[in-house]
């Protein structure tokens, strides 16, 4: 079984690799207003620059949203705590 669930992982990190959408998950901090993150996908390296281990840095993701968005995409991680998902488009910087 263990060798099933690694050959899923390996498949799903190649999908993930060839995708031009960043997958995350955290929690919204509402002291800080920012996303937690504590796991991200690892084409963010391709497509960013960026590197996964540093997006799990407290307030990492608010710190490098485009200024102009970072208002909307507050809003956007603070419905975390309703919902379990949510969909967001922006800049990075």
């Amino acid at each position: 079984m263990p060798d099933t669930v690694a050959a899923d992982f390996s498949q799903l990190d190649t999908l993930l690799q060839a995708s031009p959408a960043v997958l995350y998950s955290g929690s919204h901090d509402p002291r800080t207003q920012s996303l937690e993150v504590d796991w991200v996908s690892s084409n963010l390296w391709a497509l960013t620059g960026y590197r996964p281990q540093e997006a799990r840095e407290p307030a990492w993701w608010s710190q490098h949203i485009h200024p102009d968005d970072l208002e909307r995409v507050q809003v956007s991680f603070a419905r975390l705590g309703k919902r379990r998902e949510i969909y967001a488009e922006y800049r990075f910087r």
